[in-house]
């Protein structure tokens, strides 16, 4: 019968061979994976601080549109409200005045400066 060889199992390091010339390579090939890998890592902080900055953008464009939705949502009520009424401009005037009340209750809201009330 003939024997077949063992597979190697993954991981499982070779013994020596004793050869000069392939020791030196070994030893040049795995400072050269060291590097490669440490330039990894270094690649990998370099993502996580920009995704931390574009979360930030975000934060800051999130709040900005709340800011500016307020005033303009109240302002079109206050013009459909003076359209129907006849009231020009007051109907404006105080819309405008809850919507800009309104988005700054949202952008303190979205940022976290006004808690929620604990039951």
């Amino acid at each position: 019968m003939i024997e077949k060889p063992e597979p190697e199992k993954p991981g499982a390091t070779s013994k020596p061979s004793g050869d000069p010339e392939l020791s030196a390579r070994l030893e040049k090939l795995g400072q050269r994976l060291d590097q490669v890998r440490s330039g990894q890592a270094e690649a990998q902080t370099k993502n996580q601080t920009t995704r931390a900055d574009n979360s930030g953008l975000a934060k800051a464009f999130r709040l900005s549109a709340e800011f500016v939705s307020g005033p303009i949502a109240g302002g079109l009520i206050g013009w459909g409200v003076d359209s129907v009424i006849h009231t020009k401009p007051w109907g404006l005037i105080v819309f405008l005045m809850l919507g800009f009340l309104a988005g700054i209750y949202n952008v303190m809201r979205t940022s976290g400066f006004l808690k929620k009330p604990e039951a």
